[in-house]
């Protein structure tokens, strides 16, 4: 496994650029998808770090609440390049759904 190299940390952020950036790092260098926010009081913060195992890339993230959805236009976006998602919940917790079922995501 290489290092992890550090992509994004909302604390270096002015407040008012973090949504952006929180997103472009999760649709444009991942998975194409709608992020919906949670308004914590404190604001919106995440820490993303990437490596690769052989031809593999993972994503590790630290984050406040965040809701992703993925339609079928984001889907064909992908046809030429088609990718696989898992996502492994290590801390906190709350609703899920895979596909039609609902799910308590928990590590």
């Amino acid at each position: 496994m290489e290092t992890l190299v550090l992509v994004l940390d909302t604390d270096t952020l002015p407040p008012s650029d973090r949504v952006e950036a929180f997103h472009h790092g999760l649709t444009d260098d991942s998975v194409p998808n709608e992020v919906r926010h949670e308004q914590p009081p404190s604001g919106l913060r995440a820490r993303m770090a990437v490596c690769r195992i052989g031809g593999l890339p993972l994503l590790t993230m630290h984050s406040t609440g965040f809701t992703l959805h993925r339609t079928d236009r984001h889907v064909r976006r992908q046809r030429s390049r088609p990718v696989v998602s898992v996502s492994l919940q290590l801390s906190g917790g709350g609703p899920g759904r895979g596909g039609r079922a609902p799910a308590d995501v928990r590590p």
